[in-house]
């Protein structure tokens, strides 16, 4: 990554989705923050829980998972390019 500060509203975006849309509970929002970096930073590990998330349509739960998905693909295949 050349340039991470270009990317620093695009994050600053999603934490604020996930602790003001998302979660309204700085605990509830700390916990799915927590979830989403261990996902991204150790891909290799199962997780011993999954996130339930519930709401109404048009709430933005599909944009999270999106991003996570692209995310995920982006890492992944970073890793198999390094092996």
């Amino acid at each position: 990554m050349e340039h991470p500060e270009q990317y620093e509203e695009q994050v600053n975006r999603f934490v604020y989705h996930i602790t003001h849309i998302w979660c309204q509970d700085d605990g509830a929002a700390a916990y799915c923050l927590n979830w989403f970096a261990s996902i991204l930073q150790h891909p290799e590990r199962k997780l011993q829980v999954a996130l339930l998330v519930q709401g109404v349509h048009g709430a933005g739960k599909g944009i999270v998972a999106m991003l996570l998905r692209a995310i995920s693909v982006v890492c992944i295949s970073l890793i198999y390019l390094m092996y």
